[in-house]
């Protein structure tokens, strides 16, 4: 196996195991100018070819005035050809893992050396998603770091007496 080859197979196991739920698979996603050279990239997971035309389209429209169109590409095999018609989604559309996925990968892009980094545009848009995602990823947080016990567990005792009883 390529060295290539086996460091695509090591980020995708990586990817797998980090889920702990479902496997996810890697995708890039290729924004082009109008002569279909590439003027951008960013790599993201998902679990499947839909999930992650969901995630492309919906970045891909934050940054449409930047770039021409764009491709997305599963290892070596295209899952989205450039000006494909993909039915408009809007973010209240999508559930708060995937909005949270969005903003993930919208972050990576401004954090880029792409051009991409400096459209107005993505910068509002993260800025606005951002706003609406970072108070339920602080809740989640928070439950986890208050020391919130699930019901299904017992919280130690601090008397040195088994807990319940």
């Amino acid at each position: 196996m390529s060295r290539v080859r086996t460091q695509y197979a090591e980020t995708n196991l990586c990817s797998v195991l980090r889920s702990g739920e479902a496997a996810l698979t890697m995708y890039r996603i290729y924004f082009l100018d109008r002569r279909g050279a590439i003027q951008a990239r960013e790599e993201f997971d998902a679990p499947s070819d839909g999930d992650a035309v969901i995630i492309g389209s919906l970045v891909a429209d934050v940054c449409s005035e930047t770039y021409a169109s764009y491709e997305i590409w599963s290892f070596n095999r295209r899952v989205v050809e450039p000006l494909a018609s993909i039915p408009a989604i809007s973010l209240a559309e999508i559930s708060e893992d995937f909005q949270e996925q969005v903003l993930k990968l919208e972050d990576s892009m401004q954090r880029s050396r792409w051009a991409v980094a400096k459209s107005q545009r993505l910068i509002e848009k993260s800025n606005a998603l951002r706003a609406a995602v970072s108070p339920r990823i602080e809740r989640r947080l928070s439950g986890v770091s208050s020391g919130v016990v699930p019901s299904s567990r017992a919280a130690p005792s601090t008397d040195g007496e088994p807990a319940g009883d």
